[in-house]
């Protein structure tokens, strides 16, 4: 790029879509029916010449989604109304100090097994809501393995937590409905492709 002299005028991006698990949690090459950091907390690197600093550093809890309205507010513009995500340019630029809530989603929406998970982030906490009933909160900044349920030792912050994600989920749902409509149409090669990747059992 920089022999062709396109570098200095090029956003240049490096993520993933997930982690694995390699043995955190007892749990081996997984990444689909957990919600743990291994998983979740995946890289975001940014570089744009004389537009985003060098070694600048966003401690932020942010979401993949971030990334389009990111990329359109680099290049002048204007995203559509319902576009999810919002855009890290001011964030990076340091003029939004402000960090709410992030919530995010798990597992195989398809089936919407025990396995499927909703999440909260939330300042230094992280709460996890699995379709069993279990909930899980952790301090990420304290127990960044997340080592240390809390749910039952900060009653406050659980309460707190666990009301702001079941109103997410309430309102998420059908959404996701509307999302997995017409999976059992799929062809069985497409199937047989999404279970090579590990995406359906």
């Amino acid at each position: 790029m920089e022999k062709r002299d396109i570098f200095r005028n090029t956003l240049l991006i490096f993520t993933s879509d997930h982690g694995e698990e390699l043995g955190e949690h007892n749990i081996y090459f997984e990444h689909g029916h957990n919600a743990y950091q291994s998983t979740m907390h995946v890289p975001l690197i940014m570089t744009y010449p004389g537009r985003i600093p060098e070694k600048k550093t966003v401690n932020r809890n942010l979401v993949l989604v971030d990334i389009f309205p990111t990329i359109l507010s680099y290049a002048g513009i204007q995203p559509p109304e319902q576009l999810e995500g919002r855009s890290l340019h001011t964030l990076i630029e340091g003029k939004n100090p402000a960090d709410g809530p992030v919530f995010s989603e798990g597992g195989y929406l398809f089936e919407r097994n025990n396995r499927y998970h909703s999440v909260l982030y939330l300042n230094d906490y992280k709460l996890i809501h699995d379709r069993t009933g279990r909930w899980e909160l952790y301090n990420l900044v304290n127990d960044p393995y997340e080592q240390q349920n809390l749910i039952n030792k900060k009653p406050e912050n659980a309460a707190l937590m666990k009301k702001m994600l079941l109103d997410w989920e309430s309102k998420d749902i059908g959404i996701s409905e509307q999302q997995t409509e017409g999976t059992e149409k799929l062809s069985k090669e497409t199937v047989d492709q999404l279970r090579a990747l590990g995406y359906v059992d």
